[in-house]
């Protein structure tokens, strides 16, 4: 029995149906690679959990409220990279960071926000790329930290820190 062909509205319906599903396996890949990498960080940083949380970067951050991943996790159009936010408690200092990722010809693209160098990573086969990158923001946490004390903040908002592209 031969079927008709397919009418240009259903080929249409088909690829949009298609972009979607290719869309929605890209999102729950990106969650799930920021994720390993959130909790990489905290593990290879040896944070307490009371100290770190997940927190959104394109809206401002409601006092008191917790955000779940889904929550802290938005896709820039511009950029076109998924960006986890996450704010780092340091007694009483809280700091507002980011990862940034994105996959392009089948390797992933990490960035520690906006400005900052792309670098590949291979999150599931390679510890030691994911612990140079872990180890790249907490030494900008430090270099924020590395300053006089006439120039330590004296309040508790939290703080975002940008970066710069580098030469590394």
């Amino acid at each position: 029995m031969a079927t008709s062909p397919m009418t240009k509205f259903e080929e249409m319906w088909q690829a949009h149906a298609q972009c979607v599903q290719a869309w929605n396996e890209y999102r729950n890949r990106s969650y799930g690679n920021l994720m390993t990498l959130y909790q990489g960080f905290n593990k290879h940083c040896q944070i307490p959990p009371d100290c770190i949380t997940p927190a959104p970067l394109d809206k401002e951050v409601e006092p008191g409220r917790m955000y779940g991943p889904a929550g802290a996790i938005h896709f820039d159009t511009k950029e076109g990279y998924w960006c986890l936010g996450f704010i780092l408690n340091l007694e009483g200092s809280r700091l507002l960071l980011e990862i940034d990722l994105r996959e392009q010809a089948g390797k992933i693209l990490v960035k520690r926000g906006p400005g900052d160098k792309p670098k590949e990573i291979d999150i599931a086969l390679n510890p030691k790329q994911c612990g140079e990158f872990y180890d790249s923001i907490a030494d900008r946490v430090k270099q924020f930290y590395a300053v006089g004390p006439d120039s330590l903040p004296d309040d508790t908002r939290v703080r975002r820190i940008g970066f710069a592209v580098d030469a590394s």
